[in-house]
Order: structure tokens, then C-alpha cells, then sequence
């Protein structure tokens, strides 16, 4: 069957706090893509990439003082059942003192 092939690239915006996802999919199927942050309370964000397809999205990271937790999960869509699982984890440092880890508002799925 065909396949999915996405995968995703973390950065960061340190001046405004914020960590940024590109996701892309290499694949000749497309998938469907869930972004959960474990450090806010807001649900998930949901993407579907076609194959070839490239989207970026943001979080701000200021209530959880620059923590982050994304898991990123994948599927196949109308192929194969290919599951891939991602994690992202750690804090953004500004070079200024900050917090430590709040800890999670919410476990990740």
C-alpha cells in the first residue's frame, strides 16, 4: 500500500518565547497529523498533509515560562495503517533567570 512519510523540524523564537513546529510529508499518502502540548490546557491541533504537502504552526510559551512537551502523532490516511510517533520536550532559554519546570497541565496522549 502506499504510505506516509512525514516528519517534523522544531525551532524556536527566543526573543518572543515561542517554539515552532515544521511539518512535512515526504510520502505518496497522506496522513493526518495531531500536535499536543502537554504544558496547556487548550486541545490539540490537527493537521492533514497531502503528499508533498508542508505546514508551520506556533506555540507561545509564555504561561508555562518557556516548557514545552509536543507529541506529535501521525497516521496514514486511505493506505496503509503507518502510526509514527514524535516527541519534542525541553525549555526555551532566553539567557535571562526563569522558572523552574511548572511541571505539565495535562498528560501527554
Amino acid at each position: 500500500g502506499r504510505h506516509a512519510n512525514p516528519d517534523a523540524k522544531i525551532g524556536y523564537d527566543v526573543r518572543n518565547r515561542h517554539v515552532y513546529l515544521q511539518l512535512r510529508n515526504h510520502g505518496g499518502a497522506a496522513c493526518r497529523v495531531v500536535v499536543d502540548n502537554a504544558y496547556s490546557h487548550a486541545p490539540a491541533r490537527s493537521y492533514t498533509l497531502e503528499p508533498g504537502e508542508r505546514v508551520e504552526d506556533h506555540w507561545a510559551l509564555s504561561s508555562s515560562h518557556g516548557w514545552y512537551d509536543l507529541t506529535i502523532t501521525a497516521t496514514t490516511l486511505r493506505g496503509s495503517d503507518d502510526k509514527v510517533v514524535r516527541r519534542f520536550a525541553g525549555h526555551v532559554e532566553t539567557g535571562r533567570p526563569s522558572q523552574s519546570d511548572p511541571g505539565p497541565a495535562k498528560r501527554p496522549a
